[in-house]
């Protein structure tokens, strides 16, 4: 049975858009993908370099991962928000309050303080808690606690000698590129290429970034 003319030509027609419509997808994300990757390129960093500025990594004789890493650890932040800091009242407050409602989760004890401090998460309702439950246990006759100090946390002072290296690699090959090395640019370089390789170097995430070790950097 033969096709009638006019269903012919409007089933070509419909086949004939079909692939426009096609083609026009495909240019139209590429065009996109396009545009977002120069304009993470052309993202400034801490370094006062574009990241598409960065060493290559012929330059600076480490890996893309590595270098990827370094990259978004440098990348300026469109928005920085300043970390709330709590006095140590504040900490003894919401302490004491866990300590004494058992029954209440860290995510209720975080809604009954919503209001006052809305920036509170459990996981440090649990370390503030914690840190208070040793403080009475340890006071005299298990008084209340009114005041929980700042604990400091032991960091690593030194680094694994291939990791060191590359950290030295990263900073001649970013300063032959005209990139700016200053105690930012050396801190995120290193959080950078420490992120590239978590599994070796996770517990430098802490890394204690003291003068002394900054200075030994420009020798």
């Amino acid at each position: 049975m033969n096709n009638h003319p006019s269903q012919t030509v409007s089933l070509s027609n419909c086949l004939r858009l079909q692939r426009i419509d096609k083609t026009f997808s495909i240019r139209f994300l590429m065009s996109l993908l396009n545009y977002f990757t120069k304009e993470k390129a052309l993202q400034p960093t801490v370094a006062n370099i574009s990241v598409q500025d960065l060493p290559t990594p012929e330059m600076s004789g480490l890996s893309g991962a590595q270098l990827d890493s370094v990259a978004e650890s440098l990348r300026v932040p469109a928005t920085k928000q300043k970390r709330r800091t709590y006095t140590p009242k504040e900490k003894a407050l919401v302490a004491r309050y866990a300590t004494s409602h058992p029954s209440q989760t860290f995510a209720e004890v975080v809604t009954h303080f919503k209001s006052q401090f809305p920036n509170l998460n459990a996981a440090t309702v649990k370390r503030w808690k914690r840190g208070y439950s040793d403080m009475v246990a340890n006071s005299p006759g298990g008084t209340a606690v009114e005041l929980l100090p700042v604990i400091k946390r032991g960091r690593p002072t030194s680094l694994p000698q291939q990791l060191d290296g590359d950290l030295i690699k990263l900073l001649v090959t970013m300063r032959e590129v005209g990139g700016v090395v200053n105690p930012t640019t050396i801190k995120g370089g290193l959080m950078g290429l420490i992120k590239a390789n978590l599994s070796h170097y996770g517990c430098y995430l802490g890394f204690n970034v003291t003068r002394p070790w900054l200075q030994s950097l420009y020798r």
